[in-house]
């Protein structure tokens, strides 16, 4: 079979069996086609997402089963798995501001040296939105505080946005129906307040951004003062296992000084009273209305799943 024929199948028509599309895959890794240097060649972390997304084609339902039990209650409720409760007394622990999130990039609890960090309190207003409960979206709304604590924060964006798509613990849900309608929301924020997510997405999903995944290094701007932090660290997964059997990643995660001048704003969080106060989401999402499995439309899906004994 060509490698025209190849590729008008799994592109046009996306089929194609493994072996074919296997085929599809090296041919987009190959350095030289037809005897001419190809410009930019799939890299074999690419070349290793696409693969994953294929074998996961035919377990969207399982996927989106497992994504379901996530619920912003559960980390601070009575009935908490214990590996989330192992992962929320890391939490607690912590003295540099850092969050636990879900695959989908939520964030279920968050301690006050992150709050302060990004130019927020407990009693802050713009809380009370989902937006401020996700990773992404946080920064969408021209007022959001958290948009405001980043010196030229479009500069940093584009590589935060790679990272949530090549994400091992996110890109396996890309086709759910949690992950389309987190999309579709983003997209619509992105258009509705002139941010630029929609075309940093394209790209990321187009393997078509021009940099590597280097070290998430932003400047922040904290009690008057600007210095540059590092996301991403810690870093530390923890498999949890719902009541319904499901199996899901959480991830306690958060943000390090860069240089001195980021070693003295960490030392001036660490002086804030509630620096190791952990706050839930739950206590702000009073309408149950954050997480993308309370929207409608997803909530409708779910709540038939369940009913027929599919989840």
């Amino acid at each position: 079979m060509s490698n025209e024929t190849i590729s008008r199948n799994i592109e046009r028509w996306g089929k194609g069996s493994r072996k074919v599309f296997n085929c599809y895959v090296d041919a987009l890794c190959a350095q030289r086609v037809n005897g001419v240097r190809v410009e930019q060649p799939l890299a074999p972390d690419e070349a290793k997402i696409l693969r994953r997304l294929f074998d996961l084609r035919r377990k969207t339902r399982q996927l989106q089963c497992r994504l379901a039990t996530l619920d912003f209650e559960t980390i601070k409720s009575g009935y908490r798995p214990g590996e989330l409760t192992i992962l929320l007394k890391k939490l607690q622990q912590c003295t540099t501001p850092a969050v636990i999130i879900d695959p989908l990039w939520f964030i279920h609890a968050i301690n006050g040296a992150a709050l302060h960090l990004f130019g927020l309190s407990p009693e802050s207003a713009p809380l009370n939105r989902w937006v401020a409960w996700h990773l992404l979206a946080a920064r969408f709304r021209p007022d959001s505080p958290i948009r405001a604590a980043h010196r030229h924060a479009d500069l940093y964006y584009p590589l935060t946005v790679r990272y949530f798509f090549e994400d091992e613990g996110t890109y396996p849900y890309l086709f759910t129906l949690q992950m389309r309608l987190l999309l579709s929301e983003l997209n619509r924020l992105s258009q509705l307040y002139g941010h630029s997510f929609t075309k940093w997405w394209l790209q990321a999903t187009k393997f078509n951004l021009p940099f590597g995944r280097e070290p998430l290094i932003r400047t922040i701007q904290f009690n008057h003062r600007q210095f540059q932090i590092v996301a991403g660290r810690p870093a530390i997964d923890q498999v949890v296992t719902s009541a319904a059997g499901y199996r899901i990643t959480f991830r306690l995660t958060g943000w390090s000084p860069v240089g001195e001048a980021g070693d003295r704003a960490f030392e001036s969080l660490r002086k804030i009273p509630d620096c190791q106060t952990v706050y839930f989401a739950a206590d702000y999402d009073r309408d149950r209305s954050f997480h993308v499995n309370c929207w409608p439309a997803a909530n409708k899906h779910i709540e038939s799943w369940i009913r027929a004994g599919e989840c």
